[in-house]
């Protein structure tokens, strides 16, 4: 359960909630995947790490065991060699002992099963990180890797030395992440990048969070441009330092005259003949810069997916008119929200289709305003967000807003925030006008609400507009006032059971949210494994509760998100998957095979007083009945 408030003062449920993991992990061999964290971890580790060492299934266990004691954290390290199934082992926020780490270590060694080790959110100090390169350099199975740059802390340590060749000979690496966990890490990033140089087997490579210097750049594109592997490279969160050189025009035989910025990339991208994917943050670079990019990934015959980070907000109209010149649109992705800071390239740049307006970066009502007015022309924007100080919302932009809101067809997720600062009030009504225009929207999938007051009608009409939804699946609700989401909370929860659409709730955690959260919990879980076996049956496992399931959830977005994820295709083809996966049961024979009434084909013994049978009615017939009967309504036999 995720978004709760769970008091401390808990003990009994606790110890419920931990006998239950016990039986789950020991008894039940679909469980595969445990999340535990030390608020339940701390006072019944040795139950929980009993299960963990019985199962029979676990295949990813994730930690987070930063409140517990050393020696609750040492049952676990003492538990992980008996955990001979486990693929996937995610250690984040633990507090590191030379006991605990020796048997991450020694189990890292002996392993035979580990495929992916993460431990890049966690602080390690420096005199465990070579007990924990020992165990990695005696590993032969993980061929995913995720570390931060404490590993080699500090640059001169034995440990970044050892980390440093361990990149250089490994041949078992296929996905590397790097985290920087401190600012202008350049000297580690430099050795990283040189010992990958020797590396022939890596296919992904994932930086994230670096400053990256003049030296840095050179070694990346170098090693783009020689790598005969690499077919994912993402920059995540990066910065380019600013160079103490000026940047100069080059005049170049393959790309005319250029900035000695991007001629290094342009080179290596050029030469590349493997990579398709990458991601980048090109807000370092002006838009001749950019336009001279685009043009080579154009020419590029394997880039198949490039994403943008972050561009100059002056950039985008003329970096959105070169990708349509150079016909890059789907290939050319602008993955997060851009700030509008003119809201005249919201018809122009078609390309863009998640916009965020913020009041704290553009302190003016007229851009708001215009923002606002545009957006119901923009039919390519899906994605809104706005974070606005109350003052703005006059009576005029209310009207806007909510009008916006009732009469989209394409908004798939939508966040509103909203925040006061002292200065103005916004118009009286606007929460009623905004419940009122979610209401009659018929697109938003993903629904985010920060600040405003509810009253008691609002949150009703709320409630019930959630409760009905086919199409909100995602929603977070933080009121101004506590007693809102309460009262939500106290609404929703009578009638939900009949809502299969909501899937993901988060709510304020200030105070325990009582037994009406778990009522929704309860019914958001079994959403979710309805969408989860839709989806299996999607992906072609054809049993019986997977048909059931995809039958009671296949106008849910979120199943649609779930096969996105499994069959690596666009929306409209995870669409046509599941229309195609729901008509291969519809006709007679193919229905009574799927609900387990006949193997084969729905014979009948000819009648004396010659009435038509089942066989009989024929396809229109059938179908014209086939509406009203589900799967499920055939029942198993006792």
């Amino acid at each position: 359960m995720y978004g709760a408030y769970v008091s401390l003062e808990m003990p009994e449920r606790k110890r419920e909630a931990a006998t239950l993991l016990y039986h789950l992990l020991t008894l039940h061999r679909c469980v595969v995947s445990v999340e535990v964290n030390g608020f339940i971890f701390r006072d019944h580790h040795r139950l929980i790490c009993d299960g963990l060492r019985k199962s029979p299934s676990v295949r990813k266990l994730k930690l987070s065991l930063l409140t517990v004691a050393e020696h609750a954290a040492h049952c676990f390290a003492s538990a992980l060699p008996f955990m001979d199934h486990l693929r996937e082992l995610v250690i984040s926020q633990v507090c590191f002992d030379d006991v605990f780490v020796e048997g991450v270590c020694e189990f890292l060694a002996n392993t035979r099963s580990l495929t992916t080790f993460a431990m890049s959110h966690t602080h390690v100090e420096s005199q465990y990180t070579r007990a924990i390169l020992r165990g990695l350099e005696r590993n032969s199975t993980i061929t995913s890797l995720a570390l931060n740059t404490l590993i080699m802390h500090p640059d001169t340590s034995p440990s970044g030395a050892v980390f440093i060749e361990y990149l250089r000979g490994n041949r078992a690496l296929r996905t590397l992440t790097i985290f920087s966990r401190y600012l202008n890490e350049h000297a580690k990033l430099r050795q990283i990048m040189g010992a990958l140089m020797s590396n022939d087997t890596l296919s992904e490579l994932n930086l994230l969070n670096f400053s990256l210097d003049d030296e840095n750049i050179s070694l990346i594109t170098t090693l783009l441009a020689k790598s005969r592997t690499l077919r994912s490279f993402n920059l995540v969160d990066c910065n380019f330092t600013d160079s103490p050189l000026q940047p100069c025009m080059l005049q170049t035989e393959n790309f005319g005259k250029v900035s000695s910025r991007i001629h290094p990339w342009l080179v290596a991208l050029t030469e590349n003949k493997t990579l398709v994917e990458l991601t980048l943050n090109l807000s370092y670079f002006d838009s001749d810069d950019c336009r001279s990019f685009i043009k080579v990934l154009a020419s590029s015959t394997n880039l198949k997916q490039v994403t943008v980070t972050q561009l100059r907000s002056e950039d985008v109209a003329a970096i959105c008119r070169a990708m349509r010149e150079s016909s890059m649109r789907q290939r050319f992705y602008l993955g997060t929200y851009q700030t509008i800071k003119d809201p005249v390239v919201l018809t122009e740049c078609k390309e863009m289709t998640c916009i965020s307006f913020d009041s704290t970066v553009v302190n003016e009502l007229e851009p708001l305003h215009t923002t606002l007015t545009l957006l119901p022309s923009c039919s390519h924007v899906t994605s809104v967000r706005l974070r606005v100080n109350e003052r703005f919302i006059c009576r005029e932009v209310s009207s806007l807003l909510a009008k916006y809101i009732t009469n989209t067809a394409v908004l798939r997720d939508l966040t509103l925030s909203f925040f006061y600062d002292d200065t103005g009030f916004m118009a009286f009504g606007t929460e009623l006008a905004l419940v009122k225009a979610l209401c009659a929207n018929k697109s938003i999938c993903r629904l985010t609400i920060r600040g405003l007051c509810f009253v008691e009608t609002e949150i009703q009409m709320l409630a019930e507009m959630l409760k009905s939804s086919r199409r909100i699946y995602d929603l977070a609700f933080y009121p101004e006032t506590y007693e809102s989401a309460v009262l939500l909370l106290s609404k929703l929860s009578h009638g939900i059971c009949s809502n299969y659409t909501l899937l993901y709730l988060l709510m304020s955690q200030r105070r325990e949210l009582g037994q009406d959260w778990f009522t929704i919990v309860d019914v958001k879980r079994r959403n979710l494994a309805l969408v989860m076996r839709a989806a299996n049956f999607v992906m072609g496992m054809r049993r019986k509760y997977c048909a059931e399931a995809a039958e009671l959830v296949h106008f849910n977005p979120g199943l649609v998100e779930k096969v996105r994820q499994l069959a690596l295709v666009d929306e409209n083809e995870a669409l046509s998957r599941i229309r195609k996966s729901l008509k291969s049961f519809s006709e007679l024979d193919d229905f009574m095979r799927m609900a387990g009434v006949v193997k084969y084909s729905v014979t009948c013994q000819r009648r004396n007083d010659g009435r038509k049978q089942l066989v009989d009615i024929g396809r229109d017939c059938w179908l014209c009945i086939r509406q009203y009967l589900k799967v499920g309504d055939v029942l198993d036999p006792q």
